[in-house]
Order: structure tokens, then sequence, then C-alpha cells
């Protein structure tokens, strides 16, 4: 029988049930970089500076942050291929309108966005990029999460197989001759294409997004996946060019309990919390990045003071100093130079 495809979509934010949880800051001193926020205005659902600066206000020290493709500000005209480049610009506006109110968050101190990597002018959309984000370009995200069981919820739609086309994995290539990294989003059945991505192009930094998509929907029950993610990030942790965000879990698509107060102090923890553990043990060789999933605006679930919690055990177990900067895109990604004189 064919795989009749289901979409499913977040939730709209909920600002008064947001506002029910308050918790103290545990380490009100301690730096921390958000890597991986978007800014929209959708129907029912805008966050654009005003609702970037009320989370990053709340009392944690968020030094910067980092914007991720989501399909905003895309130019009307023009080249197809070079309409993304609207995104940055859309974002440097944003940026540098912070800028001149003088906030103590570096806004979008990085962004990463899109280009079609499959086609032969891929280099002149890279440079593009780069030229209108003025100096704040670090990276290309193309989504690649695709199951014919799911209707993705993106404006951009991948193909089937997009990680082995090999059009994309030649224009993957190119992205160091540029500066710049790629970010992953994939669904856990294509963690192995990705695997193989990166060993292909080991002078590729790779970012995992969103824990390599676990599903729990649709064909997917999450007893029987768990087992095979881990074994596919345990293949994908032995590639020294990818990195991790934990953090940016999709209750929908993992089917977490629902969003209610007493699910977020039991099961979506435990579930959260089982993933974090795995990725911690296998790539905690290299920079790790926690993020806190600031805008629960976005329609993502938020767990209590995980950033603190999380990097209190890897300062334990690691040894790493208390004024020690939490960065997503650390040393190795984005160093600070690139964030500016603030750092």
């Amino acid at each position: 029988m064919p795989i009749e495809a289901r979409a499913y979509p977040r939730p709209l934010p909920n600002p008064e049930w947001l506002g029910k949880r308050q918790e103290e800051i545990l380490e009100p001193g301690l730096a921390i970089v958000d890597p991986h926020h978007h800014l929209w205005d959708h129907p029912g659902s805008r966050y654009l500076l005003d609702e970037l600066l009320a989370d990053v206000n709340s009392g944690h020290n968020i030094v910067a942050t980092v914007f991720i493709q989501c399909g905003s500000g895309y130019r009307t005209s023009g080249p197809e291929e070079m309409r993304c480049i609207g995104e940055s610009e859309f974002v440097r506006a944003i940026a540098e309108d912070a800028d001149r109110r003088g906030t103590k968050t570096k806004i979008c101190a990085g962004i990463v966005s899109f280009a079609d990597l499959r086609l032969p002018n891929a280099d002149a959309v890279l440079e593009g990029q780069i030229a209108a984000a003025g100096g704040r370009f670090r990276g290309i995200r193309q989504i690649a999460a695709y199951d014919p069981a799911i209707v993705g919820a993106s404006s951009y739609v991948p193909p089937p197989d997009l990680m082995n086309d090999p059009n994309f994995r030649r224009g993957l290539k190119r992205l160091p001759a540029h500066g710049l990294t790629f970010e992953a989003w994939i669904y856990h059945p294509q963690i192995k294409s990705l695997t193989e991505v990166a060993r292909e192009a080991p002078e590729v930094k790779i970012v995992l997004n969103h824990f390599g998509g676990p599903l729990g929907v649709g064909p997917y029950k999450r007893s029987d996946v768990f087992p095979g993610w881990r074994d596919d990030i345990r293949e994908l942790a032995s590639c020294p060019n990818v990195y991790v965000k934990l953090g940016g879990d999709d209750r929908q698509r993992l089917r977490l309990p629902p969003r209610a107060i007493a699910a977020l102090l039991g099961g979506a923890v435990q579930c959260v919390a089982a993933l974090c553990r795995h990725l911690h043990r296998k790539l905690r060789r290299q920079p790790l990045h926690v993020r806190e999933q600031l805008p629960g605006r976005q329609g993502r679930l938020q767990l209590p003071r995980v950033v603190q919690r999380f990097q209190a055990a890897r300062e334990r177990r690691l040894g790493i100093g208390k004024n020690r900067s939490l960065r997503r895109h650390r040393i190795p990604l984005l160093p600070p130079r690139h964030l500016g004189p603030a750092f």
C-alpha cells in the first residue's frame, strides 16, 4: 500500500502560555551565543527584532545570535537562483537596526542562508550572499529533510535524494573556498547519506541540525527508531568535520508529549535528554554547541534551564573553566574575530 504523506505543522505561538513559566537564571553571567534562530512575519506568527530582543533580554547573558535560513525576505524579481540573496539583505537590515539601537546582544552576528548548490553558477550565488550580508555571512543551509510519509513545513521542498545528487556534492565542495559551513537539516533515515557526504568532502565543516531529525510519526515509532538513530550517529561522529547543535527538537515530528507544564518536567525532557546524552558521548571530542531554543514563539518546545544544566554537566566532565563562553559556533566554525569588536 502506498504511503500517504501527512503534514505535521507546528502550532501557532501562544504568548500567554509561554508566560506562565518563569525560572531563575542559574548562571546570569555565562556568555551565550545562540546559533540558530529565524526571523519571519507569517500570519499569526511574527518573529522580528522586537520579539527576538524580548527573548535575549530575558535575563541570560546572550552576547550574540546567528540567523539560520528560513526563506524570509526573498527578492521578488531578477534571476530565480539569485532571489534567495534577499534573505541576507533582509536580515542584515534587521541586524543594522539593532546596532543603531545599541542592543547589548550582537543581533545576527552571523547569517546562514540558502543557495542551491546543484546549480552550475552556485559560486556566483555564494558571492552574492557574502556581499549582501555585509561581513556577516557564515554558511549555507539547503534543506535535505525528505521522507515520503511527511509533507514538509518549509517553503523549500527538497528533492527525494538531494545529498546523493552529484551536482549537489560538487557544489558542497565549493563552500570551503568561500570560508563557509554547511548546515544539515535531515531526517534520521538520511544520516547514512550525510555520513557518506562528510567522508567524501572532509574539508567541508558540516553542522548537524535538530538532533539528526529522529521521526516518531507516520510509519515510525520512537522505540524502533532510536536504536538505528544511535548506530547511525555513531558512524557520523567518526567524521571529524561534523559538528552538532543540541537543540531545536521538533515536537510534532518526534511525537513528544503534549505541550504542557507536566510534559516539560516528564516525558519530553527524558526523551530529549536521551538524545543529548548520546550525542555528547559520541561527539564530545569536538566542540558541542548547546542550543537554547530562544523562540518558543516559533512553535518549538522549550525545556527548563536546559542550557545551564547541560553546560554544568559538561564542565564537570571535561573540566571547562567557569568563565569560558558557551558558543555553538566556536573556534572551528565562527572565530571571535568574525563576530566583531565585541569579542
